[in-house]
């Protein structure tokens, strides 16, 4: 029995095929590629279904197996308007990178206090969510009237199907679905965007269609579809034991922690964490997560400005070989698109301090490494705060995994072993055996035995070199935090004003 995935992404769109083993027989992608225009990035709908044609029909040829089900994850915020009737779009799929958003902060933080939204929603506010991309929207003069509002996997999913569905992991990324009541908060939406209409929503991995097998997707006529869920919670019930201790450590672009606590309702102690909460896959959990938009995304940023033509990954392994794992004195901020947890801050900026002649090359790539580690701990020590010391193994996957050094140095910032999983898609595996699962193909348990199987190699920390990155932490990454935000909040509302 086999199973196709597909994994919507920032970066690529993904298919895989996968037997009921976790075992991927073939997997295709293709960038992503978002088009910068007047009003900020987007993606062209028709082009990204397109893609997602493309890389089925490669890995399904490829696998040349019949498909009993096929499941949908990626990206969670970015999501565009269609027609409710005739389902065409009436905008561009918007990123949830995208900063045009921002410029409704203060429009949806009057709809209802933030502590109390939160409380509602699990989710700090940011202009990622799918409400602020309405809005802007609205702002650029979409006509929301008569419009439905679907993720961009939504998209995908209603395309394979001719239906309209999504799951509670990606609903609730809108900042309009309730936790509380598992369903759209129809009071806000009454007062935000009364115009707009959101899809029912599904238990993750139940089938939301079948598959209608138009050209050239035949051999797929019949296959149900299921939306599988968020990313990063998909990939976290592939790798490990999450509702027991495991944490997903995932190093993309953004990086991120993601662990599971059993349902309930959240409290000022959650809202002070800084961290967002949302629905788990997993029956009877909802998941915590705090993430970095700029981890690897840090990285290629570095590639590219210190050498025209940018430094190849090649080049950047040549720069740290033989590098000292002691801290390169330097501290580096990584928030080249606002912050998230543990401090979230929209108008957070990056930074680099205690630049001399005598650093080179070799320091600012050391130094990048080091404050992505630095942030991503900060959220660890929040986490293992609120779970009362529950966290056990933190379980490594993706692309940033490929990079040593930087495993090596997070290890030693964080003092608390690594574990690498050697799986290299996560997400599609996740996805394609959740697909069966909730098609009734294979049990919960069997999938959690294969996630249970993975081998990884575990990376140790230095004790004493822990000690020296805990007091560049304790002393220049966090106390440089105060005064930076108030000067970058100074310098968001002159920008808004226009002086």
């Amino acid at each position: 029995m086999h199973f196709l995935a597909l994994d919507l992404g920032t970066t690529h769109i993904k298919a895989a095929v996968v037997s009921a083993r976790g075992e991927i027989l073939a997997a295709s992608q293709v960038p992503s590629e978002a088009r910068r225009t007047a009003h900020g990035f987007v993606y062209d709908p028709e082009e990204f279904w397109q893609k997602a044609v493309a890389v089925i029909e490669r890995s399904c040829q490829e696998a040349g197996v019949p498909i009993a089900a096929c499941g949908l994850t990626g990206m969670a915020e970015s999501g565009l308007l269609v027609d409710k009737r005739t389902l065409a779009p009436r905008s561009s799929i918007i990123p949830w990178f995208d900063r045009e958003s921002q410029r409704e902060l203060e429009r949806v933080e009057k709809l209802q206090d933030p502590a109390v939204r939160f409380q509602e929603t699990g989710l700090r506010l940011s202009g990622k969510y799918g409400l602020l991309k309405i809005l802007s929207l609205r702002r650029q003069g979409v006509d929301l009237k008569d419009s439905l509002w679907l993720s961009a996997i939504d998209y995908v999913a209603m395309r394979l199907t001719g239906k309209t569905w999504t799951d509670p992991t990606l609903a609730a990324r809108t900042y309009v679905y309730s936790l509380a009541a598992e369903d759209w908060d129809r009071a806000v939406i009454e007062k935000a965007c009364p115009e707009v209409e959101f899809p029912r929503v599904l238990p993750s991995g139940e089938p939301g269609g079948i598959c209608t097998g138009e050209a050239p997707l035949e051999f797929l006529r019949g296959v149900p579809v299921s939306i599988s869920g968020h990313d990063h919670v998909v990939a976290s019930l592939a790798v490990g034991d999450i509702a027991g201790g495991d944490v997903l450590n995932s190093m993309g672009t953004a990086e991120v922690l993601l662990g599971a606590k059993a349902k309930a309702p959240l409290t000022e102690e959650h809202y002070a964490s800084g961290l967002s909460f949302g629905p788990h896959v997993l029956p009877g959990y909802h998941h915590w997560l705090g993430g970095l938009s700029d981890s690897g995304g840090s990285i290629e940023w570095m590639r590219r400005i210190l050498s025209e033509p940018e430094l190849t990954y090649a080049q950047l392994d040549q720069l740290l070989q033989g590098a000292s794992y002691e801290p390169s004195g330097l501290i580096y901020h990584p928030f080249l698109s606002g912050s998230g947890a543990p401090w979230p801050d929209p108008f957070a900026k990056g930074a680099v301090f205690g630049l001399s002649r005598n650093h080179t090359r070799k320091d600012l790539v050391k130094a990048v490494f080091e404050g992505v580690a630095m942030h991503m701990e900060m959220i660890r020590r929040e986490a293992e705060t609120l779970t009362q010391g529950g966290i056990k193994r933190i379980l490594v996957v993706g692309g940033g995994t490929r990079n040593k050094f930087w495993l090596q140095t997070k290890a030693h910032v964080f003092g608390f072993s690594l574990t690498v999983l050697t799986v290299s898609e996560a997400a599609l595996q996740g996805a394609a055996l959740f697909s069966g699962v909730g098609s009734g193909l294979m049990a919960l348990a069997e999938l959690r035995e294969i996630a249970a199987s993975l081998p990884g190699e575990v990376i140790q920390p230095d004790e004493r070199l822990h000690k020296e990155y805990a007091w560049f932490l304790e002393e220049g990454y966090v106390k440089l935090q105060q005064p930076l935000r108030a000067y970058y909040g100074k310098l968001a509302r002159r920008d808004m004003s226009g002086s």
